[in-house]
């Protein structure tokens, strides 16, 4: 839980996590306060003040009418904008390409022919002349219609 809160707290910014200590007792931790950032998303309207910029950053293009660099420019303006770009761009590149190559480990996988054939293969054994399985069941359903009809 703490892993995923410090991701979203500071890599995405969609919660501010308020750790809080038991009142009178420094070394005791007391329960967490969580302030999720995303009604703005929700109902598509501009960032308050207060709302972290990398998540005005990552999902501000979401918002019809939303100018990340003009909101940036004017509520953060200390934060790197292209620095993050170029660093969430380099990251997406990265995940795109181990995506790619799972796929190609897979389609490689997919590509091992199969030991020993396929189905009828091993239904049918090579040494048979009179044709394996599918030659039986064909004759047996033939004698069996001979007695009917006789």
């Amino acid at each position: 839980m703490d892993r995923a809160a410090d991701y979203l707290e500071k890599e995405i910014g969609l919660v501010t996590v308020h750790r809080r200590k038991v009142e009178g007792k420094p070394n005791e931790n007391d329960a967490n306060r969580y302030e999720l950032h995303d009604a703005w998303l929700i109902h598509g309207m501009t960032p308050p003040l207060g709302t972290p910029p990398q998540l005005v950053a990552r999902y501000g293009h979401t918002v019809p009418g939303m100018d990340v660099d003009a909101w940036v420019g004017e509520h953060a303006p200390d934060f790197d904008l292209a620095a993050w770009r170029a660093a969430y761009e380099a990251t997406l590149r990265a995940q795109e390409a181990k995506r790619e190559e799972q796929r190609r480990k897979e389609r490689a996988r997919r590509k091992t022919p199969a030991k020993g054939g396929g189905v009828t293969h091993h239904a049918t054994p090579h040494n048979d002349p009179t044709g394996g399985v599918a030659s039986w069941v064909t004759r047996r359903v033939a004698s069996t219609i001979k007695r009917r009809v006789a």
